[in-house]
Parts: C-alpha cells; structure tokens; sequence
C-alpha cells in the first residue's frame, strides 16, 4: 500500500509520486508517516525528509515549511528544500564556518538568531549528505 506525496518548494516541484513511507520532522518531533495516516498540518523543522518508495530511500535536506496530510495526498511545502545527491560540501562547510564565526563574535554586529538558524541549515545539510552517502 503506498500514498501520494507531492514537495514543493518556493523554486520547485522536487517531488511527487506514490511513496511506501516518510520520515519528517515537525516541531512536535519526529514523525514517521504511513498510508492512510489521519488528516494533519504541521510547522515543519530544519531536518532530513526521508522518502521510501519501492524500497530504496531518497533523502531531502529539508529548511523549514509546513505539511499537509489529507485524504488522498500529502504534502510538504518546504522553505527551501534540495536532494542529497545536490549538495555542494564545500559551500556548506564555507556556510558552517561563517555562521560559527558569528556566533563565537558577536561585536561584528551579526543577529546570533540568524547565524544559529544558518548553522542548523549548514549541519542539516551535511547531515543529509552524510545519510545519502552512507546509504542509511
């Protein structure tokens, strides 16, 4: 048994199809979506978005957004969101560097809320890049 799963982001269709399951993480947890789940809306946060369809894993790196569970389709309306394989390392390590940098200086008149929210994004993405490479 599977359902429909469509992820957009502001850009992009990044996916839509019928999937076995789904991994998210919203701001109430972690949260493993099967077919006929009961109808939800949830605040979505900076974490991986594992897809399982036909038995092998997709792995999105997933900024933010909302998702949308109803009766026949579910779906993820994501900030900003990019598949593993699209991860560009050395721009995420660059991106981690910074943002480490202006939290451990905050004279340089930096607000620390957006450089911990890009240093989640930049370990979100390694991390998601990790799971992908690694086959998990």
């Amino acid at each position: 048994m599977s359902f429909h799963l469509k992820v957009v982001a502001i850009d992009r269709l990044l996916f839509e199809g019928d999937i076995d399951k789904m991994v998210v993480t919203t701001t109430d947890g972690q949260l493993t979506i099967l077919p006929n789940h009961i109808p939800l809306i949830s605040i979505l946060k900076i974490a991986p978005l594992i897809i399982e369809q036909n038995g092998e894993r997709k792995y999105l790196a997933i900024s933010g957004g909302y998702m949308s569970i109803q009766r026949h389709e579910t779906l993820i309306v994501a900030d900003i969101a990019e598949w593993a394989h699209e991860i560009d390392i050395d721009r995420v390590e660059e991106a981690k560097i910074r943002a480490q940098h202006a939290l451990s200086n905050p004279l340089e008149f930096v607000d620390p809320t957006v450089a911990e929210k890009e240093l989640k994004k930049a370990l979100n993405r390694l991390h998601v890049h990790d799971l992908y490479k690694n086959g998990h």
